[in-house]
């Protein structure tokens, strides 16, 4: 590590003695954050912020570098093999892992992976998001006209027992008529799906706590995409489980990188501040089967810490989501669903 370090240094330096391009400039930007974050010691970062202050990866750097002071200079996981020093009482890196109370179990090699993690150790807004609104659904169902209703009611949580995790519940209540008289009694369901840092799928369970899906191995989580900047980026490769139907059970292999910054009322005037573009790219083996999906039509709302798709429905014709301004209609085979007084309320 010493090694590395010094190679560091004489880095740093040698930027320092010589003009030179933009381009050049860049490219001793980004080697001197590789360097460092490859030592994982808090000499490594001060060095990139002393050179770098205002650098691609300065926020990150200093992140890091308040998590190794915390942790007693040496960070998890890192590439010196060292385990975590225990934090001092109520330092920012205690709450960052605490591990959650959730309906379903995780093995410990999970838990794990999870801890000596960026994402878990991030900092992430903390805002509790809630999302209503009313589908109405018009079909030919064997010949008779049926009108199906489904009153939506989403809310988006941070846990209160650790950071960085979120409960995601949805409730719906669905009933019908059709054109001869027909009527169905209203039925309601709701789910609850858990998350770390919008991107890593807990699981999920029904309305009673029975575990529908739930994440049972972690083959690589690297990376964070907080504090969001351009250029931060997430690699996730994991393994999840059906409980229910084992005919499901896939490998998922994640990476995504945020590549732009919009402002968030160009996606939708319900929505605040910035919103930060990533580019995705996921595979998916399930049953021997391989499938691709790139998409860079992902954003999360930098003010709320949800991503866009949270926020949403998904139009099925356009293959998008859509945050709609109160209504919306699109149509879906022989169905036409119009959406009516969709509404997000944010509040801490």
């Amino acid at each position: 590590m010493r090694t590395r370090l010094l190679w560091t240094a004489c880095l740093l330096a040698a930027a320092t003695s010589l003009p030179i391009t933009a381009a050049e400039k860049r490219d001793a930007d980004e080697e001197a954050w590789i360097a460092a974050r490859d030592a994982g010691a808090t000499a490594g970062f001060k060095a990139y912020l002393k050179e770098f202050p205002k650098g691609r990866h300065a926020a990150a750097a200093r992140v890091k570098l308040a998590i190794l002071t915390d942790a007693g200079g040496v960070q998890p996981g890192g590439s010196n093999g060292a385990t975590s020093t225990p934090a001092k009482a109520g330092a920012s890196i205690t709450s960052a892992i605490t591990r959650p109370r959730l309906p379903f179990e995780l093995s410990e090699d999970v838990w794990s992976a999870i801890e000596k993690s960026d994402l878990a150790r991030a900092t992430y807004p903390r805002k509790t998001i809630e999302i209503a609104y009313t589908d109405v659904s018009d079909s030919v169902f064997a010949k008779l006209h049926v009108q199906t209703t489904q009153v939506v009611n989403k809310r988006i949580t941070p846990l209160a027992d650790a950071r960085g995790y979120q409960e995601v519940e949805q409730r719906q209540e669905a009933s019908w008529t059709n054109s001869n008289g027909g009527r169905g009694a209203p039925q309601a369901t709701s789910s609850r799906n858990y998350f770390l840092g919008g991107v890593l799928d807990l699981g999920t369970v029904t309305s009673d706590g029975v575990a529908i899906g739930r994440l049972s191995k972690i083959h690589e989580i690297q990376g964070s995409l907080y504090p969001l900047h351009i250029g931060a980026e997430v690699s996730l490769r994991y393994d999840y489980e059906y409980v229910q139907n084992h005919d499901y059970n896939s490998t998922i292999a994640t990476q995504c990188r945020i590549i732009a910054k919009v402002a968030a009322s160009t996606l939708s005037p319900q929505l605040p501040g910035d919103a930060w573009q990533l580019g995705c790219r996921t595979t998916t083996v399930m049953n021997g089967k391989t499938t691709e999906a790139a998409s860079d039509k992902q954003y999360i709302v930098g003010d709320w810490g949800v991503t866009y798709h949270q926020l949403g429905i998904l139009d099925l014709t356009k293959k998008t989501m859509v945050v709609p301004d109160g209504h919306y209609q699109y149509t879906f085979l022989s169905s036409v669903h119009n959406i009516n007084g969709y509404r997000i309320t944010a509040r801490d």
